[in-house]
């Protein structure tokens, strides 16, 4: 294996995008180095890639990401594969910057979406549940999670308008749901609501 794999050439172990900035210049620095720099800038139709010097590029970055592990395998990426050192280490690379380097203005979209959605803006009840889900588990990837009380009163109170019945039953059951609670009893007012109105499932 290359030595920059050497103790003396360890990364900072990547925390999210407060710290992207210095772990890739800690990882182009080591990179520039020994002479592998190209492994994660250009595309191997660019520059040969020889296999050696590759996997220790990808073993090198993944000794560093096990912070953001996670957000990576929600991303697509699959840290465990077995074929995960024989890709390409600019593949990861991108993928890296890709998924954690989020805007405050992507944030800030997530968030408002988050608290304005509505049942009525979805063609089925189910379809909502399932964005609501997605937007509560990406927030929380970004480290920019919604406490759980929280986002179980924005959730709730979302229902209102479109059928305030439910709300009202939702509201005194409230003290004893969680956020997995609640997600199941919404999922049982879109089975309800499927079986009545036929247009929401």
């Amino acid at each position: 294996m290359a030595d920059f794999l050497a103790p003396e050439f360890t990364l900072p172990a990547l925390r999210g995008e407060e710290n992207l900035h210095e772990w890739n210049t800690g990882l182009i620095q080591i990179l520039k180095i020994h002479g592998a720099v190209d492994y994660v800038l250009k595309t191997s139709a660019e520059v040969e890639k020889k296999d050696l010097l590759k996997c220790s590029v990808l073993i090198l970055i993944s000794r560093s990401i096990s912070q953001v592990a996670d957000r990576l395998a929600n991303a697509g990426w699959d840290l465990d594969a077995l074929d995960a050192l024989d890709k390409d280490p600019k593949d990861l690379y991108d993928f890296i910057h890709c998924t954690i380097s989020m805007t405050e203005a992507t944030v800030g979209g997530l968030v408002h979406e988050f608290t304005h959605i509505k049942p009525a803006q979805f063609t089925s009840f189910n379809a909502f549940l399932i964005r609501v889900q997605h937007l509560k588990r990406h927030l929380d990837e970004m480290d920019c999670a919604i406490g759980e009380n929280a986002a179980i009163w924005i959730v709730v109170d979302a229902i209102k308008d479109d059928h305030p019945d439910f709300h009202k039953i939702l509201v005194g059951l409230i003290p004893s749901l969680d956020w997995i609670g609640l997600m199941e009893v919404i999922a049982s007012i879109g089975i309800f609501l499927s079986a009545h109105h036929g247009t929401w499932t």
